[in-house]
């Protein structure tokens, strides 16, 4: 894979995520809201039912694809965004759930991770207002 496309309206992120309960479970109508690590596994050919309730790519175990492999490295100490990032995995999902970093801060630090360690190039598409919208829905109709 050399490209990843994004979909802002279906990428979870910490924005999206804050509205929704952290619990794990999401109502049926945030159904189809990923992280960045979800369109990920979906372009590797996981579907949603593979992927759902699971925080991150390792979380997957067997079902993971191989070339998911990097994902389990250690992140680089200049790469880490906090203490906790051990892992490029939780590096990517420190960028992807930050809901104070600014839209544009957190596409330029989930593409540094997927380049630098998976050479895989991210391209983020649509607006991020739906998904958003979405799970504030969700959140509300429990």
């Amino acid at each position: 894979m050399e490209t990843l496309v994004i979909d802002r309206a279906q990428h979870l992120t910490g924005n999206a995520f804050k509205h929704l309960c952290i619990s794990g479970l999401r109502p049926p109508e945030a159904k189809g809201l990923m992280c960045c690590q979800g369109f990920y596994c979906k372009a590797l050919g996981l579907t949603d039912d593979q992927i759902m309730g699971h925080s991150s790519l390792p979380s997957l175990g067997t079902l993971a694809p191989a070339e998911t492999h990097w994902m389990r490295e250690r992140v680089a100490e200049k790469d880490r965004i906090s203490p906790s990032d051990i892992t490029v995995s939780d590096a990517i999902i420190t960028a992807n759930d930050d809901f104070k970093a600014h839209p544009s801060r957190r596409e330029a630090r989930i593409k540094k991770l997927f380049r630098k360690y998976g050479k895989i190039d991210v391209q983020f598409v649509g607006s991020s207002r739906t998904a958003t919208e979405t799970a504030k829905k969700a959140v509300n109709r429990e």
